[in-house]
Parts: structure tokens; sequence; C-alpha cells
């Protein structure tokens, strides 16, 4: 027993006792840990880490935060990370070159939504780069995908 806060021991014990009773799988301890969404988070980060595109550790701390995906630009208008199509895209990847091409679309978008000037051959264009270096390709896709309005000028720089 704890001599410091009497009746402690038995506090310790019973919160023990109650996740003892929890099933250690599955949506228990998925909303213990963040729920769905981060889950789904994580999942993106396991495929791009398999496919050797960015390591885990590197996609969790761009794209995920305990909740989910993050909200990147919240100052500004928010751009939530969790609405891009590529997340459902890359977890539902076939193969990493499937993966690969699944940033395209978000990242023309995005530069499209900053600058106010769409590029009809954005997406021919990221293909073509993508075909030419898919991890260099796929990295700058993402960083303009995960970043402030205001940053993606260094999003060039990322994957070369």
């Amino acid at each position: 027993m704890d001599r410091r806060h009497p009746g402690s021991f038995g506090v310790v014990r019973a919160l023990a006792v109650a996740l003892a009773a929890l099933p250690l799988s599955g949506s228990a301890c998925l909303a213990l840990l963040g729920g769905d969404e981060r889950a789904d988070c994580e999942e993106v980060c396991a495929k791009e880490g398999e496919c050797g595109m960015r390591t885990e550790a590197a996609c969790l701390a761009s794209l995920c935060d305990t909740e989910g995906f993050k909200v990147v630009d919240a100052a500004a208008d928010a751009h939530d990370l969790a609405s891009l199509d590529a997340n459902d895209c890359e977890r539902t990847a076939e193969d990493c070159a499937a993966l690969v091409l699944c940033v395209c679309p978000d990242a023309c978008a995005r530069v499209d939504e900053c600058t106010g000037d769409p590029d009809a051959t954005c997406l021919n264009t990221c293909e073509t780069l993508i075909e030419q270096d898919p991890a260099a390709g796929f990295q700058e896709n993402r960083c303009k995908m995960e970043s402030a309005c205001a940053d993606l000028p260094a999003c060039s720089s990322v994957g070369g």
C-alpha cells in the first residue's frame, strides 16, 4: 500500500481489473488510441513504408496527429488531410506502382487551391515525373498535399 496516498492501491487495482477486462484488439483499442481515423492514417503510412516511398516515421510526422489525419493551414483556410483521395487510394492500392500514382490528383488540386491558377497539364506532368523517379516524385507531391500554401515552394527540393 502507498503510505503517501492511503487507499490509492485500491483505486489502482480497480483500474487494472477494469483494463484487463477490455479486449486487446479491435475497436476498443482503436478507441483508446485515437479511433478509426488514426488507424487509417497509420495504414497509409505503413503502405508508404512498405513501398519505400518514405519512412513510416516521416509519414506519421507529416500526415497524422494523435486523433487521425492532420489539418494544415489552420490560420488560413483549413486543409484537412483526411479529405485527400490519395489516402484511400494508397490504402487500397494493389501494388507500389499503383500507390505512387495516387498522389497526382490531390497534389495538383492543392497547387490549384493555393495559387488560384489551375494547370491543365499538371496530372500528365506529375505522372511523367513519377515514371522518371517514383520516390522523388512521390515525396514532392505528398509534400504539396501536406503543406501550408506558403510552404509549397519548398516542396520542389524535397524529392531530389
